[in-house]
């Protein structure tokens, strides 16, 4: 009979090997003695590898349930969850208006959960209307719409498709309103869409992962192991996509926010960008 060592052992190595980032195919083969190898047979969950003398746990497979109410049980069905959620996206994305609506949703909900934060040089520099209406209980509401509002912006710039399901709809006076923080950041917002015109495959990486980041919440996904397992997924499908290394765009990722602050910094006054357009974690 397996000892119940063995199995924990091996659960063990393929949450490590994720921890560190191994390929999914190639996390958790653990070295095993003869008879442990010929046992691991009558168990589902496990693979063997007769010719190494090894063997795993199936990272998609269903363990059983005294397993999952281990610590290692319930980081493993994190990462599984993790996995059904990147399967997912690929999933959509490889239609072409599906992977724009989901770049637009990431977006939008990248800009409503974004803390909108305005500096200035001198005293009274931002706008009335501005500064009026963020700091009402309105802007709870007009959030979404202006969150729309710079989805559909950046999104008809930079990438050659409609949005579908994130159009703006705002009445005539909520309209008004949104448009007068819209027309008081113009300038600084021509810029923001120029830079991203120039770098797409971060607009791209960041309504995907924001996307994901949704369904990671709405999966209950903790660990953090198996968030960043979901990042390093999403950073290689747009790598991918782009046709750039993973590491070129986790270096355009690093920069980003530095490269945002530079873009405005002889304004007088402006949106703190960098505080924006960020990653989830």
């Amino acid at each position: 009979m397996i000892r119940s060592e063995v199995i924990l052992n091996m659960l063990r190595t393929l949450i490590r090997d994720l921890d560190f980032g191994k390929d999914l195919h190639d996390a958790g083969w653990l070295p095993l003695k003869e008879e442990d190898v010929r046992n691991l047979q009558q168990f589902s969950f496990c693979e063997v590898d007769y010719e190494n003398m090894r063997g795993r746990i199936n990272p998609l497979s269903k363990l059983p349930e005294d397993l999952l109410l281990t610590n290692e049980g319930l980081i493993f069905s994190d990462y599984i969850k993790s996995v059904d959620v990147i399967k997912e996206v690929y999933r959509r994305c490889e239609d072409v208006k599906q992977y724009h609506n989901i770049i637009a949703s990431g977006l939008k909900f990248m800009f409503q959960k974004a803390n909108y934060v305005f500096w200035e040089k001198e005293g009274d520099s931002v706008p009335d209307e501005v500064r009026s209406l963020i700091l009402s209980p309105q802007w709870v509401r007009a959030s979404e719409k202006f969150a729309n509002l710079l989805t559909q912006s950046l999104l008809t710039t930079i990438i050659d498709g409609t949005i579908g399901e994130d159009r703006l709809t705002t009445t005539q006076e909520e309209n008004n309103e949104i448009l007068k923080i819209f027309n008081a950041i113009k300038t600084q917002w021509i810029s923001i869409v120029k830079y991203f015109s120039e770098h797409p495959e971060l607009i791209e990486f960041l309504g995907l992962i924001w996307f994901t980041f949704k369904r990671v919440e709405e999966n209950r996904v903790e660990y953090l192991g198996a968030r960043i397992f979901v990042f390093n997924e999403v950073a290689k499908m747009v790598a991918n996509k782009k046709g750039i290394g993973k590491d070129l765009l986790h270096k355009k990722l690093e920069e980003m926010s530095e490269d945002l602050d530079k873009l405005i910094e002889k304004e007088q006054w402006g949106v703190s960008w960098s505080d924006i357009f960020t990653i989830p974690w």
